[in-house]
């Protein structure tokens, strides 16, 4: 439109120009003539760019205003019939720089001319004309500034209706992906079904030698095999013992693919010669890292890789799901528990308590049956050891009693029934953490003092609950005969047990022991902001 503008006007102006042209002079008209022309072809392939750098917009209408004031000069200044070419020029400086821009171009302009004509006539312009032409200058440059106002308002308007169809866009395509996820997924929330279900789904697609899903171990920062077909690797792996394909998945987002005659890599196998490679990510995290490998070179394709990036997404989320379900199963563990220690209670104790009472009556009337007497002590153990069970079953953080309250409390118990001596640490007067986190990690101790006492032919033992930073930190350390790293790889000893509980609430464990050395079990966990 702008450029129709620039020429109709020039051609207007033309027009005008024709019935006086002997008043102009041939050679000025045609030098103003050729200076608009120029200047109007020059805006048909570069037009005053209407957004943008301020510098940019006032350069080019800085040169826009000049060849105007230029081709006025040439031919009788307020007289000249190329007025009409400012038209447009006023209105792309409205339209692109708003109110202000025209009154300062308005200015400018009617300063430069009128000096001219001061100059260069003597019978210059009348005051009155000055005002008239300044009047149909501003008058075009408003024009164009209230043709901003209504092109912004439109685009708003447009951007509005742009973003609510983007935002239509993406709840589609998030329809289309859980979608799509919902026929992909494996339908068990068990970690080993989902493996399996995965496994068969990768020998459906894709010819595989060797095959192999690790999965990510939080609480040890490493990694665990949960499928190794074709290969061996040792379980669990730290992040420097991952073969180096499946090291480099953890630095991209995309699939790996190898031909490892040709990039010096080593897989999962010796045997391999090729290979795919992709870290699976849910929710921010990277649950685990699939391989798949074979032993002829560049097995696989691009359009493989692409459909193993797009199944990544899918099995990580039923992955992570499988180890969440695994985490409310085990929390679940806790009221289970409780109702366990309620029957015990109700129905095996006071059974017992019954059993015990009738037998200090008989005693009472057959002073000299040794038999009973040896019956009824050994029934005194039995309700002993039942009541320290029911203790054990019971002794759990609650919201009357959190971790370091309890500990006081259970610990000397703990080192009267054992014989041990367990010293208890702590820097915390008040609850920092969840209940569910604390009973947890109240868990992880119970477990680890149960080791000490039963494997670890200790004397000592020491117990600390301590804030340090924004971080809660557990340990339990002893004097006893320790074990050998490599036992504890295997994770004996209850290891099992603590690890899955520090899975649950995302704490780290660590634990360090060395024959006759003792064992020292360490647990971390963030306070919740």
């Amino acid at each position: 439109m702008i450029v129709f503008l620039r020429w109709s006007a020039l051609a207007m102006s033309m027009l005008t120009l024709l019935p006086n042209i002997a008043n102009y002079g041939s050679a000025s008209i045609i030098a103003a003539t050729l200076i608009l022309s120029l200047n109007a072809a020059l805006r048909t392939f570069y037009a005053v760019p209407l957004r943008g750098k301020i510098y940019e917009r006032t350069v080019n209408i800085i040169i826009d205003c000049g060849a105007l004031i230029v081709a006025l000069g040439l031919t009788h200044m307020w007289s000249s019939p190329f007025l009409l070419a400012t038209i447009p020029v006023l209105l792309v400086i409205g339209l692109s720089s708003g109110f202000i821009a025209p009154v300062v171009a308005t200015a400018y302009m009617v300063a430069a001319v009128t000096g001219i004509d001061n100059v260069v006539n003597e019978n210059h312009a009348s005051t009155q004309s000055i005002i008239q032409n300044s009047l149909y200058l501003l008058g075009s440059g408003a024009v164009g500034a209230v043709m901003r106002l209504f092109a912004n308002e439109a685009e708003a308007r447009s951007q509005s209706v742009v973003d609510e169809m983007r935002q239509m866009g993406h709840a589609n395509s998030l329809l289309l992906a859980l979608h799509d996820v919902a026929q992909t997924l494996p339908a068990s929330l068990d970690l080993g079904e989902v493996i399996a279900s995965t496994r068969n789904r990768f020998h459906d697609l894709y010819d595989v030698q060797y095959l192999a899903i690790v999965v990510a171990d939080s609480t040890h920062n490493t990694y665990r095999v949960e499928l190794a077909e074709g290969l061996r690797m040792g379980t669990p792996l730290s992040v420097h013992e991952l073969p180096a394909p499946l090291a480099q998945t953890l630095g991209t987002n995309s699939t790996v693919v190898h031909a490892f005659p040709d990039d010096g890599f080593v897989g999962c196998t010796s045997h391999a010669r090729s290979g795919m490679y992709v870290a699976l990510r849910a929710r921010g995290n990277v649950v685990g890292i699939v391989a798949l490998e074979h032993a002829d070179e560049n097995k696989y394709t691009k359009r493989d890789a692409a459909l193993l990036q797009e199944l990544s997404e899918p099995l990580a989320l039923a992955i992570d799901n499988a180890l969440w379900f695994q985490r409310l199963r085990n929390m679940g563990a806790e009221e289970e528990r409780s109702r366990i220690a309620r029957d015990l209670h109700d129905r095996l104790a006071q059974s017992l308590a019954y059993v015990a009472f009738e037998l200090e009556r008989l005693i009472e009337q057959k002073d000299s049956d040794p038999e009973l007497s040896e019956l009824r002590d050994i029934v005194r153990e039995v309700v002993g050891e039942l009541r320290e069970t029911l203790y054990e079953l019971r002794a759990t953080v609650d919201t009357d009693r959190p971790f370091h309250a309890l500990a006081q409390e259970y610990l000397p118990r703990f080192g009267d029934r054992t014989g041990l001596d367990v010293q208890f640490e702590t820097n915390i007067s008040e609850r920092i953490l969840p209940v569910q986190i604390e009973r947890e990690m109240w868990r992880i101790m119970q477990e680890g003092l149960n080791n000490v006492y039963k494997h670890a032919e200790a004397s000592h033992a020491w117990v600390s609950w301590l804030l340090e930073s924004n971080e809660v930190h557990l340990t339990i350390r002893d004097d006893g005969k320790g074990f050998s790293q490599d036992n504890a790889k295997k994770e004996r000893f209850g290891l099992i047990g603590m690890r899955e509980r520090a899975d649950t609430i995302h704490a780290q464990l660590n634990v360090t022991s060395h024959p006759g050395e003792g064992t020292l079990i360490e647990a971390e966990v963030e306070v919740p902001s």
